[in-house]
């Protein structure tokens, strides 16, 4: 059984997506990168045209495709789309961005490929974060200083639009972090694995994760999100709102656009 939720954030437009193609058996989440310059095209935002252009190359693979190919298929898409869209790309920040999680359900095993933050769980007797290995606290006191610093921000600082620049320039470098972008270093930086069916009744696979920072009850979490996804995501939001410093939620938004996918094995 599948069950999606997807939620607009703050943003102008929802630029998250669901991945669901019953036909190959695959299923995931896709959030597009917001971009700090405000550039539209064709009146869509850069990370909204990712996050489409991707949706529609999960969707449209074939069930004898593997997770892997069906992944760097729609990782060239965006390249494609840019390129319809005659975009010149002179920093890695000007290209069309997505991240994602996805999962083929295969007889015997399931195939997974994630990119950036978006997160995987695999719930069993237990609950694992499969994917992203890395924790947020860098990211959660550099965002903490910027809010101190800047306590009644409306708009980005000239030094956090540099930071997160930098940061970009990264992008699917040794080091770096992996996301959707159209170049092909992507194809050797996502990450990607296999699961056993054995003791799991459930994937969740989520835009938005939840990063136990403080210790807060990770499993508690997700099994109470298990029992009901909208809820789920109420309870992320709720402690956005209540995490005032950024230290659990290290991002500018209050609130981000959300997607959602449970899967009941």
């Amino acid at each position: 059984m599948i069950v999606s939720v997807i939620q607009q954030g703050e943003g102008l437009m929802n630029e998250d997506a669901l991945i669901i193609n019953d036909q190959a058996r695959v299923y995931g989440v896709i959030d597009g990168v917001t971009s700090l310059s405000g550039r539209m095209f064709a009146g869509v935002t850069p990370g909204k045209r990712a996050a489409d252009a991707v949706k529609a190359a999960f969707e449209q693979a074939e069930s004898d495709a593997s997770l892997n190919d069906i992944t760097e298929t729609a990782n060239q898409a965006i390249q494609t789309d840019m390129t319809a869209m005659e975009l010149e790309i002179n920093h890695p920040k000007d290209r069309f961005q997505c991240c994602h999680a996805a999962v083929k359900l295969l007889s015997d095993h399931i195939e997974w490929t994630s990119s950036a933050d978006c997160v995987l769980y695999a719930i069993g007797d237990e609950v694992i974060q499969v994917v992203p290995r890395y924790g947020k606290k860098e990211e959660s006191d550099r965002m903490a200083e910027w809010m101190k610093k800047y306590p009644n921000m409306k708009d980005r600082p000239k030094e956090m639009i540099e930071a997160m620049d930098q940061a970009k320039k990264m992008a699917n470098q040794p080091f770096g972090y992996s996301v959707m972008n159209g170049d092909l270093l992507f194809n050797e930086a996502y990450n990607h694995g296999t699961l056993s069916y054995e003791c799991l009744t459930h994937i969740l696979l989520t835009t938005d994760g939840f990063y136990d920072i403080k210790g807060v009850g990770l499993e508690q979490f997700v099994r109470e999100g298990i029992r009901d996804l909208d809820q789920f995501l109420r309870n992320m939001m709720l402690y956005e709102i209540e995490d005032k410093d950024k230290r659990l939620y290290p991002r500018y938004k209050v609130h981000d656009d959300k997607a959602a996918l449970l899967i009941t094995l």
